[in-house]
């Protein structure tokens, strides 16, 4: 789980070993093995690269976080000038506050920065089918890539320049000798960052990010706002924010909120989904109040699969079929198990629940009926609009 690329293991206990007795030694938690820097001569090739190119952009992957690299990001970001995109599973690598963050890779701002971007830097990407929808993404050339994965260079994309080393050290060495850039994107940034909040005001993102503190946890569904959470709430440190990046699994955020709970019982962690994904994982409220895992979960409730409904309707001429929904009464539901429960009938109103929420020390589910909304829904998923910036009011 911490050598090479972190990934899932799995652990098989041979029955005799569970029901055995005998003197255990519990090993110390295994620590990421450092490798080595990227050469010098490397270094200064990428150095080369960047310093003929106007408007450098830097494409991260999620590596840049398992090798804790994200102060040594910042740092050859200010020094280069370069704004920063980001893929789904290294959202929060740089501060989404900080004025070089264009967040997702597939968002408005970043797709209007590769626009006029003469050269991309890519740090630790995997370039995933969803990253670059199923690899219609063009990166600028010319493409240098980082990684400390040799397979990973020219994999899914063939790089004008790619080199291999320790991701902490390399960009160390890269912001140490590269000189600082004066580059244009000064002008061009302030207007795509305005162009994109013009948009109409989203519901509940905005409330949460106001009402949490910033090393709050936030696990997300797969649903209507919720993908619009990739762009629009924006997070300060990475793996606050979760989401089945790669399957893009229905039903994931309700366990993954109970599992970031029990690792982090300090933290407030706030459960975000929709109706039909929260009814995934249900039942699990049981386990939350028996151990008191105290996750505060705001339920969207459109009565509907939304999303897939959406898709149906694009792609069959209106047609629909088994995307609409037949839901318990999700108050009484939760009350049953000894829940707080809530439920948001005015939208301005939910800002307040949510703080009595997070104060009741008890697992909690805030539901938000929105059945009336479902086209307003439907209508702000990027992916199933033809134009770039949403329109839709709530």
């Amino acid at each position: 789980m911490r050598t090479g690329r972190p990934g899932p293991t799995m652990l098989e206990f041979p029955m005799d070993v569970i029901t055995g007795e005998n003197g255990v030694t519990i090993p110390n938690r295994v620590q990421r093995h450092s490798k080595e820097p990227a050469k010098r001569d490397d270094i200064q090739s990428v150095i080369q690269q960047l310093q003929k190119a106007s408007k450098p952009i830097i494409l991260v992957g999620s590596a840049v976080t398992h090798s804790y690299a994200m102060n040594e990001l910042q740092n050859l970001a200010e020094k280069l000038n370069a704004p920063v995109a980001v893929t789904r599973c290294a959202k929060g690598a740089l501060n989404e506050g900080h004025p070089l963050a264009l967040q997702n890779i597939s968002g408005f701002q970043a797709k209007q920065a590769m626009q006029v971007a003469d050269c991309t830097l890519a740090i630790g990407c995997r370039f995933t089918s969803i990253d670059t929808r199923n690899w219609s993404f063009e990166p600028p050339r010319p493409l240098i890539q980082i990684d400390e994965d040799p397979t990973e260079i020219g994999r899914e994309y063939q790089c004008d320049l790619g080199i291999t080393g320790d991701l902490k050290s390399s960009l160390q060495a890269l912001t140490d000798q590269i000189e600082t850039s004066k580059n244009d994107w000064n002008h061009v940034l302030p207007s795509i960052r305005e162009e994109f909040a013009k948009q109409p005001r989203l519901p509940i993102l905005p409330e949460l990010r106001r009402v949490l503190p910033e090393d709050a946890i936030v696990a997300v569904d797969v649903h209507s706002i919720g993908y619009a959470s990739f762009t629009e709430f924006p997070v300060s440190h990475p793996q606050t924010f979760l989401y089945p990046c790669i399957g893009v699994t229905l039903g994931y955020a309700f366990p993954a909120a109970i599992g970031a709970k029990i690792a982090h019982p300090d933290k407030p962690v706030v459960c975000f989904a929709g109706d039909g994904g929260f009814m995934m994982g249900v039942s699990e409220l049981a386990t939350a109040m028996m151990y008191g895992v105290n996750v505060v979960t705001v339920v969207v409730n459109d009565g509907a699969l939304t999303a897939i409904k959406g898709s149906q309707q694009k792609g069959c001429d209106g047609r629909t079929i088994d995307t609409d929904l037949y839901n318990p009464d999700f108050i009484q539901f939760a009350k049953s198990f000894g829940a707080y429960t809530a439920r948001v009938d005015n939208l301005e109103n939910f800002e307040r629940i949510l703080k009595e929420a997070l104060a009741a020390n008890s697992p909690a589910v805030i539901e938000i009926p929105m059945q009336d909304k479902q086209n307003n829904l439907i209508d702000i998923i990027g992916w199933l609009q033809p134009e770039p910036l949403r329109k839709t009011k709530f």
